[in-house]
């Protein structure tokens, strides 16, 4: 730094520093204080956890041609519906004619037939058998598209290899399989995995899937594949069942476990006395055909 003559040097760094603190007093005054800190936000307690009603389970293993003895198994419901029970609709639809047999109805001969006359909505009986396929898996249900619940019935059983009485529950699908009438040419029976692809590849709208009786249409989840499927293939299904076939509880246990499942249900009442369909019970009751009136 020069210096004047006299000795004396200005104090230019002095008067700088000077000024910046003036100008640091000054924002402070004009802006406030500093932002306090802000406290830590404190973690939301952990939700409580619920451990969920274990699902019954089916046994898989194949069973003995006898009458079964099994108990109903029902899986634990996720949520309740909130249907509103109405009158059904008239309809349309196949049922086998007179001097027609049932296996006629549930075969691929009766869909032609139900086609070449115009119907869009046919009715396929169901029950099941149980146990291993024909290529080696084990299923713990096989739903079967058949009428009655006895193989003898039909006439599916013309050797006569099986006992009297024996039902198709009884049996493995294995079994269920090599099984023919004395036709010519002669009935089999189809799974309903099967029967859907067959109503969807010959144009029906939509199918009725009449369930009989056994615990396992008490399950929701014996419904849930074939649903499933005909959603798949454009195919509407409704699931009905017949009022007090197996015992009036039975049936509204088959439509609850339909509905659970997601079906669209109907309860088929035959013409007589009306039947009261107890409030807990009709949400699961999409549609009634027949005589009822509510109950409390």
């Amino acid at each position: 730094m020069r210096t004047s003559r006299s000795g004396y040097a200005p104090p230019v760094r002095t008067l700088a520093a000077v000024s910046v603190a003036s100008l640091c007093l000054t924002l402070t005054a004009a802006c406030g204080s500093a932002i306090p800190p802000q406290p830590e936000p404190t973690a939301a307690p952990p939700a409580p956890t619920t451990t969920a009603a274990p699902s019954a389970t089916v046994d898989p293993s194949p069973v003995r041609p006898a009458p079964s003895t099994a108990a109903p198994t029902t899986a634990a419901p996720t949520a309740e519906p909130s249907t509103i029970t109405r009158q059904a609709p008239p309809r349309r639809r196949y049922h086998r004619g007179p001097g027609q047999p049932y296996r006629f109805e549930n075969s691929e001969r009766g869909l032609a037939f139900a086609r070449a006359r115009g119907y869009e909505w046919i009715d396929i009986d169901c029950n099941y058998a149980r146990g291993r396929l024909s290529d080696g898996r084990w299923a713990p249900v096989v739903p079967i598209a058949t009428h009655w619940d006895k193989i003898d019935t039909e006439g599916f059983d013309p050797q006569g290899r099986y006992t009297d009485g024996t039902r198709w529950r009884d049996l493995t699908w294995h079994q269920v399989r090599a099984l023919r009438t004395a036709d010519r040419p002669p009935y089999r029976i189809l799974r309903m995995d099967e029967m859907v692809r067959a109503v969807a590849r010959a144009g029906f709208t939509g199918m009725e899937w009449e369930v009989k009786t056994g615990p396992a249409f008490e399950d929701p989840r014996t419904y849930t594949a074939i649903l499933a499927l005909a959603r798949r293939l454009g195919l509407t299904i409704e699931v009905k069942t017949l009022y007090a076939l197996g015992g009036v509880e039975a049936s509204y246990r088959r439509l609850r476990a339909a509905k659970l499942a997601g079906a669209f249900t109907m309860l088929i009442k035959p013409p007589g006395r009306p039947v009261v369909v107890p409030a807990a019970q009709q949400r699961y009751i999409d549609v009634v055909r027949g005589p009822w009136r509510r109950g409390a």
